[in-house]
């Protein structure tokens, strides 16, 4: 008997495919295959290939939270702000919101979730895109109380997820975090090529959740790792862009 699939987690995996397949010119042509070890597979006139797709998130830290009422403000806002967006009739949509570092305490929430929701709104991303604002580019126009947003439609396009931070929560990808990654993943490759002859691993890296939120770093293509795979990919979102990774 096969093992179980934990079919959300599939799908995940899938759009995550799905987006390297359309941002990554190389990517072979053929139907992806549910699988376990690797996660899919696919029957190409070059061989079987294998696919397997792990999702970074952050480490734990010893950093303190915000105070409890500064707590409190993001979550009312962040809430109320998806309750309006929600009877709006408005489709899915994924929102990371990094509130301002200016006082909170004298803003009215309601004025400020109506006018978050309005936001959201009005800048519905393209599929498969994420947008992202910044509080002091002209360009953004948030919503004061608000110090950055990204917003991007659900990857498997079900309910909608919003998300309350502070600042600076979005951490920058470091090459130990990669390295570590692809390494805890090498010692099964030698299992994965009795299923495919040509085995990728797809290293994903998100906006959503604040968990796996990370911006990936300039001079990513000049890093090198040791990997055992024929091909080990990066996959921003925030970037909408794919890498491919080279071998030490």
């Amino acid at each position: 008997m096969g093992a179980i699939i934990d079919t959300t987690k599939k799908r995940v995996e899938r759009a995550y495919l799905e987006l390297a397949r359309a941002w990554y010119p190389a990517f072979p042509s053929g139907v992806l295959v549910d699988n376990e070890a690797p996660d899919f597979l696919m029957a190409t006139p070059e061989g079987q290939f294998g696919f397997e797709v792990t999702q970074l998130f952050q480490q734990s830290s010893n950093s303190l939270f915000a105070p409890k009422e500064v707590e409190s403000f993001r979550e009312w806002v962040i809430c109320r702000a998806e309750e309006i967006y929600s009877l709006s009739g408005a489709p899915p949509v994924d929102v990371n919101a990094y509130f301002s570092v200016r006082s909170l305490a004298r803003q009215r929430k309601e004025k400020l979730a109506q006018a978050f929701s309005d936001f959201v709104r009005a800048n519905y991303p393209e599929d498969g895109q994420v947008l992202n604002f910044q509080e002091g580019n002209p360009n953004s126009a948030l919503p004061s109380g608000l110090g950055a947003v990204s917003i991007a439609r659900p990857l498997l396009g079900g309910s909608r997820r919003w998300f309350a931070g502070g600042v600076g929560e979005t951490k920058l990808l470091t090459y130990d975090l990669l390295a570590e990654s692809i390494s805890f993943k090498n010692p099964r490759v030698a299992g994965y090529r009795t299923r495919a002859s040509n085995v990728w691993l797809l290293v994903a890296v998100d906006m959503f959740p604040f968990s796996a939120s990370f911006s990936v770093p300039l001079g990513v293509d000049t890093w090198s790792f040791d990997y055992e795979f024929d091909q080990v990919l990066l996959l921003s979102r925030q970037e909408s862009k794919v890498w491919a990774l080279s071998s030490a």
